[in-house]
């Protein structure tokens, strides 16, 4: 039965792993017990054969002429004889020193080079000599390879990587013997073939110490030093902030969480275990501040930024944060004086002075909506309306200039993404507050009746606190 597979629903990947699909699953437990099971290969859909993978365009953005380049007819014989690779060959270094990965740098990098055990994202397109179209690329599918060194990467494109800076891009090219060698990876590949990569490092994550420290078992954990559960918190933020560059806030916030967690039930012996032990928190605690601002969470973004106030009052950061928490429930005072008192502290910060001018903004912009509302609401709209209109606790009787004035202030409170609260003051008369409600939950929005400090109907924004 396996022989039969040798071509047939066969995938393969330039890591060197290859597999099939088949259309059913397989009964693990009988496999266990040495019983046989039959599986039938999910063949290829053969109708699309004329359809490409992707669009002509991206492939065509994706060619590399130095694939098929063979050299000018005006340059020597010497240059003429050789292949394409041959040619591209002679304008690389060797990186290996026995020839066997070539690299062309395209653009420099930056930064310090990639510690062992690291996990990078990189994207890349692969070719085969005489063929401008890549047979594999990370571009094409429009998502970056991830893969932590040491696992699962061939080795000539584990090396290639070793050898680039955050940013950079290279040509490489791979001989065989630390590529497929002498079998290849059919169909794509052929037998004894060199290949030419173009790799850009997008950004690496120094995972090693928190991926030692899940191999702890629970006493190791309990023995393990401040010092040993900082250096595993750093890694863990780090992942945590690369998630966050790509906007993965829930699954960010888990390994801050995990970080933090770790280190709330650490057990310090010293002055100078307490003094790390605060500095790894307060970063942790900032990190889970911005990510809560990111997810429109508030609430939960002014306790993480309490708590790094707790540990220093003067932090600008938390400040600021807790002035952007209050900034988002529309509690405009509170986030005026954090603001002020940050732009004290941090004179120079243009952050700072930009959100003050964004609350400036937004204070006027709710001034003027709540006086044209109230004008619309207690004023033109009461002219000539008997009081059982107002008494009769249903919205019915709102006239349509007034509803429409509570639509169009519910509307462009909706369509604020940075609010996720607006208490409307003043005082209401039961068919006006029947009448929000109702706008409001047509919207999808959530109203709730409050009375301290001031009475306010409060009209918020339902967010779901959904993984990333």
């Amino acid at each position: 039965m396996m022989d039969d597979l040798e071509a047939v629903g066969r995938e393969e990947s330039p890591f060197g792993v290859t597999g099939v699909r088949l259309k059913d699953g397989i009964d693990l437990k009988k496999l266990r017990q040495a019983h046989e099971e039959d599986f039938e290969v999910q063949l290829p859909d053969s109708s699309n054969e004329d359809e490409a993978y992707f669009e002509a365009e991206d492939v065509f953005q994706q060619l590399n002429f130095a694939a098929v380049d063979a050299g000018d007819n005006n340059s020597d014989g010497e240059i003429d004889n050789l292949s394409p690779f041959e040619r591209l060959a002679r304008s690389m270094e060797d990186v290996t020193g026995d020839g066997g990965v070539l690299k062309k740098v395209i653009r420099t990098g930056t930064g310090q080079a990639i510690p062992e055990g690291a996990t990078v994202r990189v994207h890349y397109n692969a070719y085969l000599e005489y063929n401008d179209e890549p047979y594999d690329s990370s571009r094409l599918r429009n998502m970056p390879e991830q893969l932590k060194l040491g696992e699962g990467g061939f080795p000539g494109f584990e090396i290639a990587i070793c050898s680039l800076k955050r940013s950079e891009i290279a040509q490489f090219l791979i001989k065989p013997k630390y590529a497929f060698g002498k079998v290849g990876c059919p169909p794509r590949i052929p037998p004894n073939a060199t290949l030419l990569f173009e790799i850009e490092l997008i950004s690496f994550v120094d995972s090693k110490a928190a991926d030692e420290f899940r191999g702890f078992s629970e006493e190791e954990r309990k023995q393990a030093s401040v010092e040993h559960l900082a250096e595993v918190c750093r890694s863990e933020r780090e992942i945590g902030n690369e998630l966050f560059q790509r906007k993965q806030f829930g699954r960010a916030m888990a390994k801050y969480g995990r970080a933090i967690n770790l280190l709330e039930h650490a057990r310090i012996k010293d002055e100078g275990e307490e003094r790390l032990w605060k500095s790894s928190l307060m970063k942790l605690y900032l990190n889970m501040a911005l990510c809560c601002l990111k997810k429109s969470s508030a609430l939960r973004a002014i306790s993480f930024a309490k708590k790094v106030l707790d540990f220093d009052s003067k932090n600008v950061k938390a400040i600021f944060r807790l002035g952007q928490a209050y900034m988002m429930l529309s509690e405009f005072k509170k986030s005026r004086d954090k603001f002020v008192l940050a732009a004290r502290l941090a004179p120079n910060n243009e952050e700072i002075r930009r959100e003050l001018q964004k609350l400036d903004g937004r204070v006027e912009k709710f001034r003027a909506m709540e006086r044209s509302m109230c004008h619309r609401m207690f004023s033109d709209a009461r002219k000539g309306l008997p009081d059982a209109v107002h008494k009769k606790g249903a919205s019915s009787g709102i006239p349509k200039e007034e509803r429409d004035a509570i639509v169009q202030s519910l509307q462009y409170f909706k369509d604020d993404s940075s609010v996720i609260e607006m208490p409307i003051p003043g005082n209401l008369s039961s068919s006006e507050i029947a009448c929000i409600e109702e706008v409001a939950h047509d919207l999808g929005l959530k109203t709730k009746l409050v009375t301290d400090p001031e009475k306010c109907i409060k009209v918020f924004k339902e967010v779901p606190d959904e993984d990333d």
